[in-house]
This record gives structure tokens, sequence and C-alpha cells, in this order.
């Protein structure tokens, strides 16, 4: 029996200075990494959420693995940034393909602060194929006048469609949540914040998702 296993991790980082008086960069960033069948690391060295970030019906590796990422980011200051990440996985033999997208962009200038964030996934292995959306956006306002008290808005989505032989899987979910909130600023000795929540759940029936459920 083969018990020699290899892997090797190549990277490269660079930053462009646009503008020095405006505080303008722009920095790129890419990766590889490969991972031989054999390969067994003493402690995990991959994030928690990697199963479930690459929709994985078999977490177990069965073949050669291969991991690229480039991304590129925007930033002005403290006050922007904007950036993009491409990633795919790879595993041989077609066992699984899967091809992520990445944005992020935060915003804060005059207590206004927002932020979003999307990633998709699209993936296939020899079991089932996947595609996932999560988007999130936050936009709040802070007023002096009003000793930091915070107004914002907070909208979610996460769409999870698993296919197997044409079918959408029990696996499957999908819902988008709106949140509203009033607060006091997180400096404040006594700290209250005011939420109202509403959230639209889809449920699977005859093989596409309607509308469930609505919850305050």
């Amino acid at each position: 029996e083969d018990d020699v296993g290899m892997a090797a991790n190549i990277g490269f980082e660079s930053t462009l200075s646009i503008n020095k008086e405006k505080k303008r960069q722009l920095f790129a960033h890419a990766t590889y990494e490969w991972v031989q069948q054999n390969f067994k690391f003493l402690q995990p060295y991959r994030p928690i959420e990697f199963t479930r970030d690459w929709n994985l019906s078999n977490s177990a590796a069965v073949n050669n693995e291969h991991i690229g990422k480039a991304g590129i980011r925007f930033q002005q200051g403290t006050e922007a940034t904007l950036g993009y990440q491409f990633s795919t996985f790879l595993r041989e033999n077609n066992t699984y393909t899967g091809y992520q997208h990445a944005l992020n962009g935060q915003y804060q200038k005059k207590g206004w602060k927002s932020s979003l964030t999307i990633r998709y996934l699209n993936s296939q292995d020899s079991l089932v194929s996947t595609q996932f959306l999560r988007p999130n956006l936050e936009i709040a306002k802070s007023f002096k006048r009003l000793k930091g008290w915070t107004v914002g808005v907070k909208g979610e989505q996460e769409y999870n469609r698993i296919v197997k032989e044409e079918n959408l899987t029990s696996q499957s979910f999908y819902y988008n949540q709106l949140e509203a909130y009033v607060g006091t600023p997180d400096s404040s000795r006594n700290q209250w914040q005011f939420r109202y929540t509403k959230r639209w759940d889809y449920a699977i029936a005859n093989n596409q998702f309607q509308g469930n459920t609505i919850g305050n």
C-alpha cells in the first residue's frame, strides 16, 4: 500500500499605489494548492467551513486535489474598499468541480456605514450538482446630534440548490431576510437596540422552491 503523500502551496501578492494623496491602493493576490490523494495532514489546516463553502457531499479526498484563487482589491484609506476573488476547487477524474465568485465591499464616511458581500458557487461531483448564492447588504447611519444613535437596515439571502438525478434534494434550502434596527453606539455605557426582522422561507414542492412560511 502506498502510504507516501505530498502537498504543495504557492502564493503571490502585489500592491500598487494609485494615488498617494488620496491613499488609493490596488492589491492583487493569487494562490495555488495541490494535495496528493495519499497526503494525510497531522492537524486540520483548512477552514472549518471548507466543506460547507464548497457544498461537498463527500468531504474525504479520494483523488488529487487542486485549489486555485486569484483576487483584486481596491482601497481608499479607511473610507472604502472593494474586492473580487475567483476560486476553483477540482478533484481529478471529474469527481468534483467547483467554481466560486466572491465580491466584498465596505464604505464609511460622515456617519454612513455600509457593507456588501456576495458569494456564488457552481459545483458538480459524481452524485449531485449545486448552485449556491449568498448576498448580504447592510446600510447604517449614525447621528452626532442624537449622541451617536444609529439607524440601519440589513438584508440577506441564502439560495442553495442541490440536484440529484434532476430532482431537488432535501438538503436544498432558500430564504430571504430583512432587518431594520435602531440603537445606541457600541461605546455607550448603557446599550439599547431595537430590531424588527422579517424572514421568508421557501420549501420544496413539485421539484421547485415555493413560499412556505413568513416569520417576524
